[in-house]
């Protein structure tokens, strides 16, 4: 009977402390595993204070989610990719935080490039639990076989390593073992433009740079392997390749020699092909400017308050934590990601995750750009996509076709 007594006065008591409680709802877009990482970080934060309650709620429909926000039924924080945030800043539906982070003395240790991808005409509208950048895989035994015994360094090396890495079918003629970073195409490109000294916008940030030096190297590398292996070649082997990051894909089963990606796909590997000799390095940098050396791509997984949130200070409590040492590191340790602090990237815990050190190393070297952060973002990158896959399929020339795309986005900033 004293068993049951205390057990009920002791959920009463919760009960209080939980009622008293400021409500603070969570929307995510995060799902299966993730979700259950992001569920403990809530349950974690809501041990940590009696101030208030965070609700989680998943909800992986963007759509749902902004224009649930606009009629003003959303929720109090929630979270989406930096390139989305000149697109909802401009709209008026994310609050800026930079006064709360003056308050609270907030932000000194985000790794700098990560917080500038939260930024919008010079306001912070969100703040990056996690960060994203690809770096070179490269199958250690193919590269022996072809008689190197390191990685390319350059663009020029890149080139001829790939050109030499390729193995066809003496038969078909067909690829068996693909040289090259060409799958998947979506991810490489704008890698390649960073890392080969480009940009996309002018460090005014007043006109948009789609045919730059970086963008030109970059396709013309692409345009110049496709053409020697074949187009066509190269188009039967993407398409019949196994999919992107399954057990199936031809880096993980050893029929890709040179890959491009992101932190995730190391730990695949160690799930589905253990066994395979592999190695992660930086992208080449062109040939000459070794100062540029460590370039790419950084880009960001941000939490951001609405404008409409009806719980603000609530809000900004959770973000603190989430986005906090505490907060992040269970992050970046449970799935696996990058942390977006200075001090997190030489914590012995998360040094622990495999392929950690080469990202880490890379950050620290600062030669990581974001892509330039406007309302037509989106717009910007879809418009580029289509004219590239146009011109290394050999469809337009690379003069007739970045002239196309200059004049094609000229009013995309406006």
């Amino acid at each position: 009977m004293k068993k049951i007594f205390f057990i009920a006065v002791f959920t009463i008591i919760t009960c209080l402390i939980f009622s008293e409680r400021q409500i603070v709802n969570f929307w995510y877009l995060w799902t299966g595993n993730d979700a259950v990482i992001v569920e403990n970080i809530i349950k974690d934060f809501n041990e940590s204070q009696t101030t208030y309650e965070v609700k989680g709620l998943q909800v992986p429909d963007v759509q749902k989610q902004i224009a649930a926000i606009a009629s003003n039924s959303g929720p109090d924080v929630t979270d989406n990719f930096n390139t989305n945030i000149g697109s909802y800043a401009s709209k008026g539906i994310l609050m800026p935080l930079d006064q709360l982070m003056k308050r609270d003395s907030y932000g000194d240790d985000f790794i700098k490039e990560a917080l500038n991808t939260c930024k919008y005409n010079g306001k912070t509208y969100g703040l990056p639990i996690g960060i994203t950048t690809m770096m070179l895989y490269y199958n250690k035994d193919l590269l022996k076989e072809a008689g190197y015994d390191r990685v390319p360094l350059t663009d020029k090396e890149l080139i001829e390593y790939s050109l030499k890495l390729t193995k066809k079918d003496s038969e078909t003629g067909y690829i068996k073992t693909l040289g090259f970073p060409d799958f998947p195409f979506v991810y490489y490109p704008v890698n390649l433009t960073f890392a080969l000294g480009g940009d996309f916008i002018t460090k005014d940030g007043k006109t948009l740079t789609p045919d730059n030096p970086g963008t030109r190297k970059a396709l013309e590398l692409i345009y110049n392997f496709r053409k020697t292996v074949g187009i066509d070649n190269i188009q039967r082997f993407t398409s019949s390749a196994g999919g992107y990051v399954t057990p199936n894909d031809p880096f993980i089963v050893g029929d890709q020699a040179l890959r491009i990606d992101g932190p995730w796909l190391n730990s695949l590997i160690k799930e589905y092909n253990p066994d395979l000799n592999f190695g992660i390095a930086e992208l080449p940098y062109p040939e000459g400017h070794k100062e540029l050396a460590g370039g790419g791509e950084l880009s960001s997984s941000v939490m951001f308050i609405p404008s409409t949130s009806k719980n603000k200070e609530g809000a900004w409590a959770f973000i603190k934590y989430i986005c906090g040492k505490v907060g992040m590191k269970s992050f970046a340790i449970a799935n696996g990601t990058t942390p977006a602090r200075y001090s997190l990237l030489k914590d012995p815990d998360i040094q622990k995750i495999d392929g950690f050190k080469e990202f880490a190393e890379r950050i620290e070297k600062g030669n990581l750009k974001s892509f330039p952060s406007f309302p037509n973002q989106q717009e910007y990158l879809s418009q580029m996509e289509q004219e590239w896959e146009l011109i290394i399929n050999g469809k337009e020339s690379l003069d007739d076709g970045l002239e196309k795309l200059t004049k094609k986005t000229l009013k995309l900033l406006k």
